[in-house]
């Protein structure tokens, strides 16, 4: 509708001078033109029965206009006269017919049919809008129902298709449980607790009269209000009256004007005056205040808290050495070669009275520990005399011009035994040096053992070792130099068990039957174990592991260690299985020795460290001690008291205290306790090639490239 008054008056006149179709159009309403009647082709098109093609807009968009749409010609589609509720109501009881409803889109009533009415409810019903919609269709044979021979699977469909997961619920039951368990409601209060300490607090009013009653500590931490920093006090040069030192000359003075402020060493000239009254005023006085209030209005500041730490607090608590005693402290004994030929290996006997030292020209010695005599010296280095040969086999062994060195010593760790195991070159040799005990009858002897009929008992037969046996009679027979003269007919014969290549570690297992062979260059055999009651030589690896540098057996469990170049290997015999792996975080492993507990393990490299291992704590070292300059080439560990050692190049050796607890929740006890120098650079530029321990006493021994053998008590 038009508003009246004067505006509507100029409103309609403008628009009748102006368009005078469009008033007359707009004066009348405009009534909709009867739309033709469209033969009704049975399609199910949602637009039938449309007129007003005005689409998705909402209809109050044309409630200030003479139409409500355009047609689908582009013609404006007319509003149609609008009734009010009385007109309706008067309508509805004049016709008797309640099924009409008002269409917005064209502004129209609409009288709903017979089939509209049905629809509507069916659908208040929940059926389906469609009379005849089946919903139970026959079944279509989408898959023959022909029974055929070989199906493809004949099991039914398992039950729990068609039930909810079981593992599903328990797990859920498990989060519900354990949400509702006292930690983690305890961790919930607690990370509250933390962010409640995190979160800043503004719980103050500065202008609040009770901040009055704080004290001034307790208003500088509510307010965290940063002090300035203090002027430096005046010096010397800024006295009225300077001693002459300060003054400036006048080269000096020139100097100090033509730098630039910045780079000026003071910001005055000193000047002198016989007294304080004289003293004309300061004229940078105004600029200095202003720049000291720039700088503390602009610099930031922050608070620091100073620490007061005591600097000996940060070292470790470690004991007096005092109390660390008897460990070994000064040279005693020296054990030196005729031809200073390099010494390369030892051996202590486990009874403590001998020792077994070999060497680069063919000889192993051994020496009485007590008096320093060597008492037997034998060439188990030097070619094999001419009728050594292999049983069961026909040949003979061609002999060699230079002796072979020897690499290895090692004493058969049983009580009463004295058979010993030398490497030379690729062959391992056991001889019985039954010599060394005292004879039958004597005081003090023990049960004499079956050593020398166990080296010449027969090997075994062929097939049954990986490596055949063979019995072998040295070029000549020890020389007994102090004591009782051994059996001939015995002593001059060993048990050979010859490799591909050059062994280069033995070690025994701790009852004595089986010994361990490390060959580096062996590849799938670097790493062999014989028996030696039996005769028989064992492959435990099919493969090899890298290249092997060192072995041992556990002293008590059926566990064998195996060192490569970076990392160690632990198996179970028994098992035949792989436990664990050390990082030994080294470049080049060389030696290897095991704690007698057997939960501790130490390892020399070449890039001079000791590594410490904890077996029941990680597979990492515990701790890595850097003693020595070169690379290290031997560590050992004492059988009864907290002492190991490492040998190096650098011609020390370190003796440690090594304190091992048996409560789980106490760390071993690293302490260095004494450096021991006594050898020389031998001629090929090496160290010491080796140390042990006494069995009983707190003694060490040591080898070295200079031909020397010490003994540290």
């Amino acid at each position: 509708k038009r508003g009246g008054g004067k505006r509507g008056r100029v409103a309609a006149e403008e628009s009748a001078g102006a368009e005078p179709d469009a008033a007359v159009a707009t004066a009348a309403p405009v009534e909709a033109e009867p739309e033709p009647e469209v033969p009704d082709d049975g399609s199910d098109s949602e637009d039938d029965g449309i007129r007003n093609m005005v689409g998705d807009v909402p209809l109050e968009w044309y409630d200030d206009y003479e139409h409500i749409g355009y047609g689908i010609d582009g013609a404006k589609f007319g509003r149609p006269p609008q009734r009010d509720e009385l007109d309706a109501l008067i309508e509805r009881y004049d016709k008797g017919n309640s099924r009409t409803v008002y269409d917005a889109l064209h502004g129209e009533m609409v009288e709903l049919t017979d089939d509209d009415v049905g629809i509507l409810r069916r659908i208040q019903n929940n059926n389906f809008p469609d009379l005849n919609f089946d919903p139970y269709p026959d079944t279509i044979p989408w898959v023959s129902s022909v029974l055929e021979k070989e199906p493809l699977w004949q099991h039914p469909e398992p039950k729990s298709r068609f039930l909810p997961s079981r593992w599903e619920r328990k797990r859920i039951i498990k989060l519900v449980r354990a949400m509702r368990s006292e930690a983690y409601q305890k961790q919930l209060a607690a990370n509250e607790v933390a962010k409640e300490k995190q979160r800043p607090d503004y719980n103050y009013a500065i202008w609040d009269e009770t901040l009055e009653d704080l004290t001034r500590e307790q208003r500088r931490v509510m307010y965290k209000r940063l002090n300035a920093p203090k002027i430096a006090p005046p010096t010397n040069a800024e006295s009225y009256n300077p001693p002459p030192e300060y003054l400036l000359t006048t080269e000096e003075e020139a100097e100090w004007l033509e730098m630039d402020p910045e780079d000026r060493p003071t910001n005055f000239i000193p000047k002198q005056y016989d007294c304080l009254r004289r003293t004309p005023a300061y004229e940078a006085l105004a600029a200095e205040r202003f720049q000291r209030c720039l700088d503390l209005y602009l610099c930031p500041r922050t608070q620091r808290t100073k620490l007061n730490i005591d600097p000996d607090s940060l070292l470790p608590q470690l004991p007096d050495l005092s109390q660390l005693e008897p460990y070994p402290k000064r040279l005693s004994a020296s054990f030196v070669t005729e031809n200073g030929a390099i010494v390369r290996t030892l051996a202590v006997h486990p009874g403590g009275q001998w020792l077994a030292t070999g060497s680069d020209d063919g000889l192993v010695r051994v020496w009485e520990v007590s008096t320093g005599r060597c008492v037997l010296d034998w060439a188990l280095g030097a070619p094999p005399a001419a009728g050594s040969a292999k049983e069961g086999k026909e040949g003979k062994a061609e002999a060699e011009a230079a002796p072979e060195p020897i690499h290895r010593l090692a004493f058969c760790p049983a009580a009463g035994r004295t058979l010993l195991a030398a490497s030379v070159g690729s062959r391992v040799l056991l001889v019985s040096l039954p010599m060394l005990l005292p004879p039958r009858g004597a005081a003090g002897s023990t049960l004499r053992p079956e050593d020398e009929a166990a080296v010449g008992a027969p090997v075994a037969a062929a097939g049954a070792s990986v490596i055949e046996w063979c019995h072998e009679r040295p070029a000549s027979p020890p020389s007994v130099r102090a004591g009782r003269p051994p059996n001939e007919a015995l002593s001059s014969l060993a048990l050979a068990v010859p490799h591909a290549k050059a062994v280069r570690q033995l070690a025994w297992h701790p009852r004595g039957d089986y010994l361990c062979t490390v060959v580096p260059d062996g590849g799938a055999k670097a790493v062999l174990l014989h028996q030696i009651s039996r005769r028989v030589s064992q492959q435990p690896f099919a493969k090899s592991k890298g290249r092997v540098e060192a072995a041992l057996f556990h002293p008590s469990r059926p566990q064998l260690f195996v060192a490569t170049q970076r990392e160690v290997r632990v198996y179970d015999l028994l098992k035949q299985a792989l436990l664990k792996k050390l990082s030994s975080d080294v470049q080049w492993i060389s030696s290897m020795a095991i704690h007698p507990g057997g939960d501790n393990l130490i390892i020399g490299s070449y890039d001079k460290r000791v590594v410490w291992f904890d077996l029941d704590l990680s597979a990492k070292p515990y701790q890595a001690l850097r003693s020595h300059t070169l690379g290290v080439r031997a560590v050992a560990f004492h059988s009864t008291l907290p002492l190991f050692a490492s040998a190096s190049d650098d011609l020390g050796v370190q003796v440690y205290h090594g304190q091992v607890y048996d409560d789980l929740s106490s760390n071993a006890t690293l302490v260095p306790l004494k450096r021991l120098e006594a050898h020389s650079t031998g001629p090929s530029g090496l160290g010491v090639m080796e140390c042990a321990f006494h069995p009983h006493q707190p003694w060490l021994f040591s080898c070295g490239a200079d031909g020397a053998v010490h003994l540290y008590t």
